[in-house]
């Protein structure tokens, strides 16, 4: 899960439709991770920004999303029913 406490996402009107947007596709974490990958992984300097995740049993963990399979696994790992049908 996407840790608390840790803003992932600050959003201007701009980018609210496509917030809503992720939120009636997706869960929660799954549509902040979306929104992060598409608005503030990566930094004007061409950086990439990582994310922090707790596993459930409180270990914490940096996460470097540096490509659409790496958001992939992670979106599987959040929810590992996500693609499957029915």
């Amino acid at each position: 899960m996407l840790l608390p406490g840790y803003p992932i996402y600050t959003p201007s009107p701009s980018n609210l439709k496509a917030i809503d947007l992720f939120l009636i596709a997706f869960n929660k974490n799954i549509a902040q991770l979306l929104y992060f990958y598409f608005y503030e992984r990566q930094n004007p300097d061409g950086t990439l920004n990582k994310l922090v995740f707790e596993e459930d049993n409180g270990t914490e963990y940096e996460r470097l999303i540096e490509n659409i399979k790496d958001l992939f696994s992670v979106m599987l790992k959040l929810n590992p029913n996500l693609f499957k049908n029915g």
